[in-house]
């Protein structure tokens, strides 16, 4: 299974991930609430997979993402946003993200899209056409 760090400003909502990716098995090896701690954080640990939030402070998931790519993390990145729209989409995967899981879905949904990162595919939604 996998390491994880988990990037979101809402703590309860980095409970519930927490909760369910450790009954499935993985190890969280730390959290944030903030763009520039997840940063120093992700670069510090170096994690197998990091979930990340969108809408986070100081920078945003997008610009974290950007970040860690350009300093060389080649860890999975999983974002996790209520902006479940083609536009931010669009935007994670060209800066690097493998996989996006709206938070408007179903946490099961949450559970497939790390175990298909963790195990090199991308997990991105088709486009609903809405």
């Amino acid at each position: 299974m996998s390491n994880i760090i988990i990037v979101d400003d809402h703590p309860v909502a980095r409970l519930a991930v927490r909760m369910l990716l450790e009954k499935d098995g993985h190890m969280i090896v730390g959290e944030s609430g903030d763009g520039m701690d997840a940063l120093r954080l992700i670069t510090k640990i170096k994690p197998d997979l990091a979930v990340v939030d969108l809408d986070i402070p100081e920078i945003s998931g997008i610009d974290l993402i950007e970040k860690l790519r350009t300093a060389g993390f080649n860890g999975r990145i999983l974002v996790l946003t209520a902006r479940d729209d083609d536009h931010y989409l669009h935007r994670c995967i060209k800066v690097g993200a493998d996989g996006f899981v709206g938070k408007k879905n179903n946490l099961e949904e949450l559970g497939d899209a790390v175990r298909a990162v963790s195990r090199g595919y991308g997990y991105f939604p088709l486009n609903r056409g809405d």
